[in-house]
């Protein structure tokens, strides 16, 4: 083999190395984003809602308290075209916060349900973690 041919040889060993480099590490995020997917739980309004209700508002309130209490939780309003908040995601540390998020967003949502949800809502999508 000539020094050429080396030159060559080398020079895709060295690419299919950092190509398995690349699939390897890629492998690594999906499984992350995956995982953490998973962990996610989500609580839908039986109708969308108005950011600006004033169950919502509380909801709001509890959240912050809660996370507060347990700083690792992460939650966010999901909204549709128009502004109305459709669900909450969130993703609790342990089975405790997960009761006291459940119980106050159920509450929060049954009783701004029942009342007209208003397009455009003054509120960005609020995350909250």
């Amino acid at each position: 083999m000539n020094s050429v041919d080396e030159a060559i040889l080398k020079a895709v060993l060295n690419l299919l190395d950092g190509l398995e480099s690349a699939v390897r590490r890629a492998r690594e995020e999906i499984a992350r984003v995956v995982e953490e997917s998973l962990q996610w739980r989500v609580i839908q309004a039986p109708k969308p809602v108005s950011a600006e209700d004033r169950a919502i508002r509380w909801l709001e309130r509890k959240l912050s308290r809660i996370k507060a209490e347990h700083p690792s939780l992460k939650y966010e309003f999901t909204k549709d075209s128009e502004g109305l908040i459709t669900a909450l995601r969130y993703r609790p540390e342990n089975e405790e916060t997960d009761e006291d998020v459940k119980a106050v967003a159920e509450w929060a949502f049954q009783k701004a349900s029942q009342r007209p949800a208003v397009p455009g809502s003054l509120t960005p999508n609020f995350k909250g973690g």
